[in-house]
């Protein structure tokens, strides 16, 4: 949700604030989409880890070729170990993004 209101206010805060024309306007989701990208990898790797973790805890062998039983496995506490930081950081993030352009502190 976080990504999705940033993402949407971009160009209508970017345009009028620094005078970008469109093509400037578009180019400034460049960083967006290379971001999205290495959080796919790198979140995906760190779910990969806590599910590990989870079945070692719950004593559940995990077998890439024939699949896991999960009916016993409790899936939340896999998806949910690492995201109390993560969502720390995001917060912050957003939150200097939206000092930065509201001081002018970044020009162009």
């Amino acid at each position: 949700m976080a990504y999705t209101c940033v993402q949407v206010s971009l160009s209508s805060i970017f345009i009028p604030t620094y005078n970008l024309n469109f093509l400037e306007a578009g180019l400034i989701y460049i960083p967006f989409g290379i971001g999205a990208v290495l959080a796919t990898v790198i979140s995906g790797r760190v779910l990969d880890r806590d599910y590990r973790i989870i079945a070692k805890r719950y004593g559940i062998t995990v077998d890439e070729v024939r699949g896991d039983d999960m009916t016993e496995f409790p899936i939340e506490k896999a998806r949910y170990r690492s995201i109390v930081v993560p969502s720390i950081g995001i917060v912050g993030c957003i939150i200097g993004v939206g000092w930065a352009l509201q001081a002018g502190v970044v020009s162009v």
